[in-house]
């Protein structure tokens, strides 16, 4: 009976202070609330919505230190582009993983597969771009250097065969080949268009590469910075290439002609994305470093040409005037759509007053030449 009174004492007492303390409530709504605390199976969009989010697992796991792209066949196979050791792994979608491609470089830095499910790998530094397939390697006969046919005309197999790892099985099945050697310092990433045409990005001189399935290569475009660090092709076949050194976006016809589309606040643009409405996305890192600009009158001005479609040349607008440091990019609206038609000007020798209305004047004018 004492057990029980003292049972009931003590409930009693926190049931009275339970009561006393109240209810309390509080209400978030916000994507920066809700970002405070841990979410756990919900995505927090950036409206501050809330849904459940998608499931992950663990696919593979590498001895390489760094995993620098991924790309798949046609059968949904994933091959990853490793460093230290430098490796190409394939991937199986039950997560069985094996090694393709062990190169004698420090790092496999990009890689792509095409729509016949050959994989183009690039290494670096002072890397080469090679081509990796599935089949039999081709057969150098005793008596002659000759060798006989390979899938795809494919060139002369690279000296070096994949490594066996401690931990991964070398898939023999694969073989690979020198496709490309740009002879610059660094290749930073690949991008196949419609037809097959292998495009390398390159470190030191700013250049790319096209290069064709047999092999064949041109350059294509070369800039002013020092690396063209990431490409993609928008949906009218132009060629989008981000720069390391003034954070600048490049959009390239198919015939090689250039225009700035964007100069970043950030010095390397890391990564692009182009959605379904054409619109550009651009991930930048680094700071740019401070650049004077003189006085615009302190020497003679460059003149800035309206350069845009002529069904819109009488009610064209300005968009955006950027300096960067080494160009001014201008960029033009039609009503409420972007123009993706930009011209760039240098931004050390010229001022500039942009009229809210039909011209773009500047400070020290005269009439500009015409082309």
């Amino acid at each position: 009976m004492r057990r029980f009174s003292a049972l009931l004492a003590i409930f009693l007492a926190v049931t009275s202070a339970a009561f006393a303390e109240g209810t309390r409530t509080w209400q978030q709504s916000s994507f920066d609330e809700f970002e405070k605390g841990t979410a756990n199976g919900i995505a927090i969009g950036s409206d501050g919505s809330l849904e459940l989010a998608p499931s992950f697992r663990t696919l593979a796991t590498t001895p390489s230190t760094y995993i620098w792209a991924l790309d798949t066949d046609s059968t949904g196979t994933v091959f990853a582009a490793a460093g230290s050791p430098a490796r190409v792994y394939r991937i199986a979608p039950d997560g069985q993983t094996s090694i393709v491609f062990a190169p004698k470089e420090l790092q496999v830095q990009a890689l792509v597969v095409n729509a016949k499910d050959v994989i183009y790998a690039a290494t670096s530094p002072d890397g080469k771009v090679y081509k990796i397939q599935r089949g039999k390697a081709p057969v150098v006969s005793k008596n002659s250097e000759e060798q006989t046919p390979a899938p795809e005309n494919a060139p002369k197999p690279a000296a070096q065969a994949p490594v066996p790892s401690p931990q991964l099985p070398v898939d023999s099945s694969y073989w690979s080949s020198v496709f490309f050697d740009p002879g610059t310092k660094y290749i930073w990433d690949l991008a196949l268009d419609k037809d097959g045409n292998l495009y390398v990005a390159t470190g030191d001189h700013g250049q790319v590469f096209r290069v064709t399935p047999n092999g064949e290569h041109t350059l294509f475009f070369k800039s002013d910075e020092a690396h063209i660090r990431v490409l993609a092709f928008d949906h009218q076949d132009n060629l989008i290439a981000g720069s390391d050194g003034s954070g600048l976006v490049y959009r390239i016809s198919p015939a090689g002609q250039a225009f700035v589309l964007y100069s970043a606040p950030k010095k390397e643009i890391t990564a692009l994305a182009i959605d379904n409405n054409g619109y550009v996305y651009a991930a930048g890192a680094g700071e740019k470093r401070a650049a004077s600009v003189p006085h615009p009158c302190s020497s003679p001005p460059l003149f800035l040409r309206a350069v845009a479609p002529r069904s819109i040349a009488s009610h064209r607008t300005v968009h955006r005037c950027v300096f960067g440091v080494r160009v001014m990019t201008w960029c033009m609206r039609w009503g409420s759509t972007p123009i993706a038609d930009c011209w760039q000007e240098p931004a050390t020798r010229v001022g500039y007053s942009p009229s809210p209305a039909t011209t773009i004047s500047p400070i020290c004018s005269r009439p500009a030449p015409t082309r």
